[in-house]
This record gives C-alpha cells, sequence and structure tokens, in this order.
C-alpha cells in the first residue's frame, strides 16, 4: 500500500461498489462521460465532503449519477501509525456504452 507523508491510502472496499445509473438523457444522445470527485475518507471508511472536480456535460445528468454511487462506496480507511485518519482522495468515474 501507498503511503504519503506516513499515511497509507484508503482501499476501496470493492463489494461496496456500486456502478452508477446511466443518465437517460446521455444514453439516448450516445455520449459517454467523465466525472471527478474529490471526497475526504472518514476514519470509519465513508466517504464525505464530495466535491465534483470536473463533469462532462453537467445538465446530461453525470454528475448526480456519479455522486449517487459514489456516496454508497466504503473504503478501508488510510492510516498513520496504525491509526485510521481522514485522507482527501480523487476519484474518477467513467461511463461508456461499450
Amino acid at each position: 500500500i501507498a503511503s504519503i507523508n506516513g499515511v497509507s491510502e484508503p482501499e476501496l472496499i470493492e463489494a461496496t461498489r456500486t456502478e452508477p445509473t446511466y443518465p437517460q438523457l446521455a444514453r439516448r444522445a450516445g455520449i459517454n462521460g467523465k466525472v471527478i470527485v474529490q471526497a475526504v475518507v472518514r476514519k470509519d471508511g465513508s466517504l464525505d465532503d464530495l466535491n465534483v472536480l470536473d463533469a462532462t456535460d453537467p445538465d446530461l445528468g453525470f454528475t448526480q449519477a456519479a455522486l449517487e454511487s459514489v456516496s454508497q462506496w466504503r473504503y478501508v480507511p488510510g492510516k498513520l501509525g496504525g491509526r485510521p485518519v481522514d485522507v482527501m482522495i480523487t476519484i474518477v468515474v467513467k461511463f461508456s456504452l461499450r
């Protein structure tokens, strides 16, 4: 596990990863999208202070779908000296029509 200043990186608990619902407007238009979210992984593994840094065409619903999905994710928290600490992370949510 990588660490910065002795703080280990939080790890996503895969069982909590829910895929976002593809926005209907974007699906009909055939548009792929991406949303970049900055968040804080709290000591209990929950996400807090979600902030959208960038999003493909906000009017198409990508932002809302990404936030609804990501807010359900849980993490093994980052640790400093073996103790859980709050850690800021960046999450990239991709929407692809394959």
